[in-house]
Parts: C-alpha cells; structure tokens; sequence
C-alpha cells in the first residue's frame, strides 16, 4: 500500500481552478512591478504545461483572462495562443488548429 493519499477527481479540479483563478488575478494587475511580473510569468508557465488537462470551462476562463490584459507582453501573448490552439479541439475548430500547427 501506498503511503501517499490519491487524488479524487474533485481534488484535481479544485487544484485547476486555484491555478487558474490565481492567472485570471495575475493578469489583472494593471501596472505590474517586476516581482508581479516574475510571479505571473511562473503561473503562466505552470498554467501552460497544464493546459491540456484543464477541461473546456477553466480554457474558456484562461483565454478570456489572456484577451484583457492591457499592454500584455510577449507571455502573455503566447499563453493566450496557447489557449487557442487548446481550445480548437473541444469548439470543433480544425481548420484553425490545422494552420495553427502548419505555422513555425
């Protein structure tokens, strides 16, 4: 037997929501210093290496946290078209995710 408890799907799912409410707040953050800046860039990379896990719902609230930030930088702009390519499959959109996957 194992010592270490396994996760139920519920546990899962609150842990994905924690992380991705966690970027929706980080990408708030109208003028960020550079701690929030570093901060946000880890929950962005955390949150991307993630992103295939994460069901259509918690995508939906990823990308729309992507498309307001103001002034996004360049981590922002490839997590958000991170999100897209994501949610191509689950919104039936192949022909973006074709051309999206053709593109260097």
């Amino acid at each position: 037997m194992s010592a270490k408890p396994t996760t139920t799907k519920n546990e899962a799912l609150q842990g994905q929501s924690l992380l991705v409410r966690a970027v929706a707040s980080a990408l708030e953050i109208r003028v960020p210093g550079n701690l929030d800046k570093r901060f946000r860039s880890s929950l962005l990379r955390r949150a991307k290496a993630d992103i295939a896990a994460l069901p259509p719902g918690l995508l939906i609230r990823l990308f729309e946290a992507a498309c307001s930030a103001d002034f996004p930088d360049p981590d922002v702009v490839e997590f958000r078209q991170a999100c897209e390519r994501a949610l191509a499959g689950p919104l039936g959109l192949s022909a973006y995710k074709t051309a999206a996957q053709s593109k260097p």
